[in-house]
């Protein structure tokens, strides 16, 4: 409903100390939803931050995916706040184990970070991800598993080392020598996706994990950033680390006094 401010004035609710312009959000709606609509230039960015002052006074978690890296000059803490761009010299050190143990961890990973299009033929990129989950899996008690290893078996090995690598996983058949021209090409689709997987390759040294960033108690905040240049390289990264952490918080107990904010510009 559109109300002028001085109607919105008048209205009896839980006002919250957030506030836009002089007009107070409802406290109960901090926990939904909030769209920002507008043109190119219309002042979405500003308004942003309006939102972004008072909720880091405030002292709340939030995860910020920063494309163009607008708002980190203006809120980065390094004191508390993480980075995650494989770009920038302060990015926290990542890896695909930090946030997956299990087989269904690797399985949700492969689904973000290998998206299923409405062109492409579904048996390839299932194909695709089944094979990175069951390698991922393999490789987490490896004692010198890395970001590196994983490309060199999955897109350098040849099919026989792939093969028995894989033994006993659903995925070794997808790889059989029998089936060469099927798995070439099943290979050349993960290729695709995983070319941004390099980037992360140095930064397992002391692994950072999003999960634990959301659901431990502090007060820090999160950058998910990128800019123009490298932007398309580390698309898919990005669709991964996003998905990771807004299904943690939904994976978390509801509690309508927690704030966690995601802000997505």
């Amino acid at each position: 409903k559109l109300l002028t401010k001085k109607e919105l004035s008048k209205l009896k609710y839980d006002r919250s100390d957030i506030a836009i312009d002089g007009v107070r959000l409802n406290r109960n709606f901090e926990v939904q939803h909030t769209l920002v609509h507008g043109t190119i230039g219309s002042g979405k960015s500003q308004l942003i931050m309006k939102f972004l002052d008072q909720i880091k006074e405030r002292g709340d978690r939030i995860i910020i995916y920063d494309k163009g890296c607008s708002f980190l000059p203006h809120y980065f803490d390094e004191k508390k706040d993480r980075i995650l761009n494989p770009f920038d010299k302060r990015c926290v050190q990542w890896d695909l184990w930090s946030d997956a143990s299990q087989i269904e961890d690797f399985e949700f990973l492969s689904q973000a970070l290998i998206p299923l299009g409405d062109s492409e033929n579904p048996f390839w990129i299932n194909s695709a991800r089944s094979l990175l989950t069951d390698t991922a899996n393999r490789m987490k008690n490896d004692d010198d598993r890395s970001i590196n290893n994983l490309l060199k078996m999955l897109l350098t090995a040849d099919l026989e080392t792939i093969a028995q690598y894989l033994t006993g996983t659903e995925s070794a058949n997808l790889v059989d020598s029998k089936i060469e021209k099927t798995a070439i090409t099943i290979k050349s689709v993960l290729a695709t996706y995983l070319k941004s997987l390099r980037f992360l390759n140095g930064l397992e040294t002391e692994r950072f994990s999003i999960k634990e960033f959301i659901e431990n108690d502090n007060n820090g905040s999160l950058f998910i950033t990128s800019n123009a240049k490298y932007h398309t390289s580390i698309r898919s990264l990005i669709s991964m680390w996003i998905s990771i952490a807004s299904n943690t918080l939904l994976s978390m107990e509801e509690n309508r006094d927690r704030r966690i904010w995601f802000v997505l510009d």
